[in-house]
């Protein structure tokens, strides 16, 4: 069974951990974008609900074949706990993604876990773009 994931952060393609290079049996299918905020929780980002339609993350959508390893592996890297799912920093969820070409296609996607009031909002929903103008200031 083939599973999709969508990442936003660092597993980007240019976001240092590289889905495809962690993974062999992984497959890049499109960029999409997630109805949510951006929030820099530290050196990377978190992604919650918003109300506000406006509002968008940009990220990559990854086929990988249905082994429930690689999710135990990036469940460990997202901190995200399947039998507390309220106690780790992400929660692993399936969400409507718009594709690049306009069509939803359901997903998994990791979604912050800790409140946001005192972190900073990344309001691009780029993440890769706000390290590339974080880094040229």
């Amino acid at each position: 069974m083939k599973e999709h994931v969508f990442v936003y952060g660092t597993l980007r393609r240019e976001g240092g951990h590289d889905l495809e290079k962690m993974f062999c049996d992984v497959r890049f299918v499109s960029e999409g974008e997630f109805s949510g905020e951006m929030v820099l929780v530290d050196y990377y980002p978190g992604v919650v609900d918003s109300e506000d339609p406006k509002a968008k993350v940009l990220g990559e959508i990854y086929e990988i074949e249905g082994d429930k390893k690689y999710f135990r592996e990036l469940d460990v890297f997202e901190d995200f706990r399947p039998h507390e799912p309220r106690a780790g920093e992400y929660r692993r969820e399936k969400r409507n993604i718009r594709l690049s070409s306009g069509v939803f296609m359901e997903a998994w996607i990791y979604i912050y876990n800790g409140p946001t009031h005192k972190l900073q909002k990344i309001c691009s929903g780029d993440f890769l773009q706000f390290l590339r103008e974080t880094v040229i200031r």
